[in-house]
């Protein structure tokens, strides 16, 4: 995705052009579920037998799965099963969420909603 960068990215590992969705998945599904609706999915992520971290993406209302994200992970990791966070659980929660996912969510949002010259209909 163009708009993703630095700035965008989860701060544990640094940002690459080469792997430019790495620690992208948290915002990028936000932004989808403002632009699409429907829920995210979320799971642990393995290297071995080893949690590394999660990674999220969306189910779309017609129950498509779109994970813009997916291809990040490389070296071996594997997803584990998912769990699903509706949008309404979402929403409730995100007021609460971290500072600096919301400042990378809000970045994100930013730049997408600029280069399609749109905003969201359903803004968290």
């Amino acid at each position: 995705m163009a708009s993703w960068t630095s700035a965008t990215s989860a701060g544990s590992l640094p940002w690459k052009a080469d792997n430019p969705s790495r620690g992208q998945c948290d915002v990028t599904s936000l932004v989808v579920l403002e632009y699409l609706g429907g829920d995210l999915q979320f799971a642990p992520v393995f290297q071995g037998e080893v949690q590394v971290e999660h990674h999220y993406w969306n189910l779309l209302d017609d129950g498509e799965i779109l994970d813009l994200t997916g291809q990040q992970f490389q070296d071996g990791q594997r997803i584990g099963d998912p769990d699903v966070l509706s949008h309404q659980t979402i929403r409730a929660r995100y007021p609460q969420a971290r500072e600096e996912l919301r400042h990378r969510h809000a970045e994100l949002r930013a730049a997408v909603s600029t280069r399609l010259g749109v905003e969201p209909e359903q803004a968290l």
